[in-house]
């Protein structure tokens, strides 16, 4: 059976069965850039959960230094923790589970309280000059881009993490071959 057929019977969305089109597993693992499709497949073929956080836990460390918050890297060495096997108290992933919400939480409050405090300068700024607008405008084109590209660079580094913690084989014998 051809690995799209696969898709299409385990129910894949219409966009990753056209995308894989006449590609094998190995080629679409190989060349896949949607972490979020390589991730969907692991859960849908049940392989090993540890092998799912293992990932999680290597993009969370790739970006923690953007919030220094200590209960971060307490949840991201408590799922390493997990992912290895080795044995973790119920209680202890349940308190570096509502830690990691909290300094989630409070990250984002810090980005929504900086975007306002953004929008309501840019706004000011606008109001004071046409050109200053235009400048905060281009800036802000620019500033969209570069996060654009670095979102593409993320998610290129991510399906490299997938493919070195989740061999392609592992893939393939749930599928049965293809």
């Amino acid at each position: 059976m051809k690995f799209c057929e696969h898709l299409v019977r385990i129910e894949a969305c219409d966009a990753a069965i056209e995308w894989v089109g006449d590609k094998s597993i190995e080629e679409a693992w190989a060349t896949c850039e949607r972490p979020d499709w390589m991730l969907w497949l692991v859960r849908r073929m049940e392989v090993d959960f540890r092998l799912s956080v293992s990932c999680a836990a290597q993009f969370a460390r790739r970006v923690a230094h953007l919030n220094p918050d200590p209960r971060v890297g307490a949840a991201i060495e408590v799922a390493e923790a997990f992912a290895r096997g080795e044995a973790v108290d119920v209680e202890v992933i349940r308190a570096a589970y509502v830690a990691a919400r909290a300094a989630y939480a409070a990250a984002w409050a810090a980005a929504d309280a900086a975007y306002a405090a953004a929008y309501a300068a840019a706004y000011a700024a606008a109001d004071a000059a046409a050109d200053a607008a235009y400048a905060a405008a281009r800036a802000a084109d620019a500033a969209a881009r570069a996060a654009d590209a670095a979102r593409c660079d993320e998610k290129a580094k991510q399906c490299d993490i997938i493919r070195r913690t989740i061999p392609v084989e592992l893939i393939a014998a749930k599928l049965g071959g293809s």
